[in-house]
């Protein structure tokens, strides 16, 4: 996976703008987690998590010496990322901390309503 929910979070939020006109932090946003994650998966290129996500993922090496500076540091900035999250072991509060940062991201973009909730 190139992206993380967390770290990618304001990539996200304007890529729905961008490509569903869904406003993830509007109070009129009415999405279900389900529905989130499809659209999530959805993203495309032309996004701004669907591009940094292209360069994250490139695999041909005549094509990432073509990338200049900027597409560089986006690669070395997510190597890094992901290098310090699989070598790192959270502690039980640091893992409570990252938890309740989420689910108050989801609270903020979704509100409250549960799937039980759909009309």
């Amino acid at each position: 996976m190139y992206y993380d929910e967390v770290y990618d979070w304001n990539l996200i939020v304007s890529s729905f703008a961008k490509q569903y006109g869904i406003r993830l932090l509007s109070n009129d946003s009415e999405i279900l987690y389900p529905e989130y994650y499809r659209l999530l998966a959805g993203l495309t290129d032309d996004t701004p998590l669907g591009h940094i996500v292209s360069i994250r993922s490139e695999k041909d090496p005549k094509t990432i010496k073509t990338y200049g500076n900027n597409e560089k540091r986006i690669r070395r900035e997510w190597q890094k990322f992901r290098s310090k999250q699989i070598n790192k072991v959270l502690t039980d509060e640091e893992k409570k901390q990252r938890i309740s940062a989420f689910q108050q991201a989801m609270k903020q973009a979704f509100g409250t309503k549960k799937a039980g909730d759909i009309k």
